[in-house]
C-alpha cells in the first residue's frame, strides 16, 4: 500500500444502513476524503462544501452529479462537428439520492458511493476555486458528472479513455465520467484530488485553447498527425502541471496508480525531449499515438521552473500561455506553447526559462524565441 494512502485505511467500507434523508439545514459540514497538502496523505475529514446547493443530489456550482446511466454511440461513424456532438451520449441516468445521516451538524454518508460523490464534488470545487484564483476568464460551469456509468456494447469510435478504473473529461459530452473501479485497489481516482484537478484542467483547455468548442476542429477537418498529436500531448502535459501545482504533489497520481502498473508520470523526474520522441509525435497515426510520453516531458520541464517561480506564478504563466495559442490550426506545433511561455515570463526571468528549455527541449532549440 502506498505511504500516501495509509491515512485512508478503513475508509472504503459500508458505514451503516439507513433511509434517504431530506436536505440538511444551514451551517453544516460534510464528511468526505481530503488530501493533507502538507504531507500529501488522504484521510476522512468533516468540512464545509462552499458551493454545494443540494446534498441529496450532490449538485452545486462546481458540478451536477448524475448517477448510473449508459454511454452509447448516437452516431457510429461521425464525420461532421454536429455528428461528433452526437457520437457519445448518455441515457437513463438519474439524479442521485445520497444516503446519509446527520450527526450533530455533520452530513455523514452511509455508503461508499455516497462518500465518493461528495469527495469528487469537493475536489472539483477546489479545482474551480484554483482556476478562478489564476484569473481564468472562461467559465467551465457546473458540468454533468456521470458516476458509475455503464457502456453499451455497440461501437464507440471516439478516442475516449478506458471506461473502468478511470476518471475522464469527455469533451464531446462536456462532462466528467467516473466509471466503476475494478482493477485498482488503492485510492479511487474519484477520491484523488490531483486526478480530479487534472480532469478539470482538460475542460479548461477546451474553453481556452479550443474556444469552448465541444468538438475540436481536428476531429472533422484534415489535419496532419503532427498538429493533432502535439496538441493532445500539450493537453495532457498541462493537465498534469495543474494537478501537481494545485496539490503541491509532483507525483499526485501515485496514491491511486502505483508503479506496479508501469505508469510513470512523476513531474519531479528529469525528462528531456529527444529527436525520436519528437519524430513519433509528428509522424505516428493519431489513432495509435500515446500523448503521455511527450506530455510528461512538457509537465516535467515546466514543473522544474519552480526554482524560478512560485507555484502561483507558474500556474498563471501556464494559463497565460494557453490563451496566447488560442484557436490553433493545422500548422500548430508544441514549440508555440513554449514560445508563449517565454514571452509571458517577466523579462528578468526569461534567461533562466530559455536556459531550461534549451537543456530539456534540444530538438526545438532552433525554433525557440530566445535571444542567442
Amino acid at each position: 500500500m502506498s505511504m500516501k494512502t495509509l491515512g485512508i485505511a478503513g475508509i472504503f467500507v459500508l458505514l451503516s444502513l439507513g433511509c434517504g434523508p431530506s436536505e440538511p439545514g444551514i451551517n453544516f459540514e460534510t464528511r468526505y476524503v481530503v488530501m493533507d497538502l502538507e504531507d500529501q496523505t488522504y484521510q476522512l475529514a468533516e468540512r464545509p462544501l462552499e458551493t454545494l446547493e443540494s446534498v441529496v443530489e450532490v449538485r452545486g456550482s462546481a458540478l451536477t452529479m448524475r448517477h448510473g446511466g449508459e454511454l452509447y454511440a448516437g452516431v457510429s461513424a461521425p464525420e461532421t462537428a454536429e455528428e461528433f456532438e452526437q457520437a457519445l451520449l448518455v441515457r437513463d441516468d438519474i439524479a442521485p439520492q445520497l444516503d446519509f445521516e446527520m450527526q450533530s451538524n455533520v452530513v455523514v454518508p452511509f455508503d461508499t458511493d455516497s462518500l465518493m460523490m461528495l469527495t469528487a464534488y469537493h475536489h472539483v470545487e477546489r479545482a474551480k476555486i484554483y482556476f478562478e484564483g489564476l484569473d481564468l476568464q472562461d467559465s467551465v460551469g457546473p458540468l454533468p458528472t456521470y458516476y458509475r456509468p455503464t457502456v453499451d456494447t455497440g461501437p464507440i469510435l471516439l478516442p475516449i479513455p478506458l471506461l473502468t478504473d478511470n476518471a475522464a473529461y469527455a469533451y464531446t459530452l462536456d462532462a466528467f465520467l467516473l466509471p466503476p473501479q475494478f482493477l485498482l485497489s488503492e485510492l479511487p481516482l474519484a477520491a484523488n484530488r490531483g486526478v480530479m484537478v487534472h480532469e478539470y484542467s482538460h475542460a479548461v483547455f477546451n474553453r481556452v485553447v479550443y474556444n469552448d468548442e465541444r468538438v475540436p476542429e481536428y476531429l472533422f477537418e484534415e489535419w496532419p498527425n503532427a498538429a493533432i498529436n502535439e496538441l493532445r500531448s500539450l493537453d495532457e502535459g498541462v493537465a498534469d502541471i495543474f494537478g501537481a501545482l494545485e496539490t503541491g504533489d509532483a507525483n499526485f497520481i501515485e496514491p491511486s496508480i502505483t508503479a506496479d502498473f508501469g505508469i510513470d508520470r512523476d513531474l519531479a523526474v528529469l525528462r528531456t525531449l529527444d529527436q525520436g520522441l519528437l519524430d513519433t509525435a509528428q509522424n505516428q497515426d493519431e489513432l495509435t499515438y500515446n500523448p503521455y510520453d511527450l506530455g510528461s516531458v512538457v509537465a516535467s520541464t515546466i514543473w522544474s521552473l519552480l526554482d524560478v517561480f512560485s507555484a502561483e506564478e507558474l500556474g498563471a504563466l501556464v494559463l497565460d500561455s494557453l490563451y496566447a495559442i488560442r484557436g490553433p490550426g493545422p500548422d500548430f506545433r508544441i514549440v508555440s506553447f513554449f514560445n508563449a511561455f517565454v514571452n509571458a515570463s517577466p523579462a528578468a526571468e526569461r534567461t533562466h526559462v530559455c536556459e531550461r528549455f534549451r537543456e530539456r527541449l534540444t530538438p526545438l532549440e532552433a525554433s525557440l524565441e530566445c535571444a542567442q
